[in-house]
């Protein structure tokens, strides 16, 4: 029985993986990514500066394109299940990615604290009832939509590929990093705080 790591990887030898089928399909994931996805945006942007909660929806709503790229792509081209970018087992192990999330949250909560220690100033109460609970409502729905689309993209599609022509998981786990971090590059956090949010991505 191979490592879990190993199976994980081996599973982009299920489908069909010439070299042009990955030419073709990142072609597809960058024209629906970057191309079809803004078009929500600017939907609601005819008009003038649309609200910040159009705008949020707009630019998460274009995740679904998004996905549907990487589904047209990963089923059409490679001929592979969407579950084959998650997981070598039959179903979606829940236990695990609980585990996953309780994990990040707490990385999350100790980097806000040791934060807010530190720059005492970068948080404040703005509780506003009004608002809060419509954002909370959208962002519950659509943030995990946006997340999920990017790691199937560049934690499988992009990891499981990679296998195809390297053969450590240290290394293939690095490079997807790197790929992952270029496009978050022009995410406004790093224009604010540089070279200290990188690394993060």
């Amino acid at each position: 029985m191979l490592p879990q790591t190993e199976r994980y990887l081996a599973l982009v030898h299920h489908g069909r993986n010439q070299w042009w089928r990955y030419v073709a399909g990142v072609l597809i994931i960058v024209l629906c990514g970057e191309g079809l996805a803004a078009l929500p945006y600017l939907w609601v942007a005819r008009d003038g500066d649309p609200g910040g909660m159009a705008v949020f929806i707009a630019l998460n709503s274009g995740s679904l394109i998004t996905l549907g790229g990487l589904a047209i792509t990963v089923l059409l081209l490679h001929r592979r299940s969407l579950l084959s970018l998650v997981t070598p087992h039959p179903r979606f192990d829940w236990r695990r990615a609980g585990q996953g999330f309780a994990v990040w949250l707490a990385l999350s909560a100790a980097s806000s604290v040791i934060e807010s220690v530190l720059f005492p100033g970068s948080y404040r109460l703005t509780f506003n009832p009004d608002t809060f609970f419509v954002f909370a409502a959208v962002a519950l729905c659509l943030t995990p939509l946006q997340a999920a689309t990017e790691e199937l993209l560049f934690r499988g599609y992009a990891m499981q590929g990679l296998g195809l022509l390297m053969t450590r998981p240290a290394v293939i786990a690095i490079v997807s990093s790197v790929i992952f971090m270029l496009p978050h590059l022009a995410n406004p956090e790093v224009a604010r705080h540089g070279m200290l949010v990188p690394p993060q991505y």
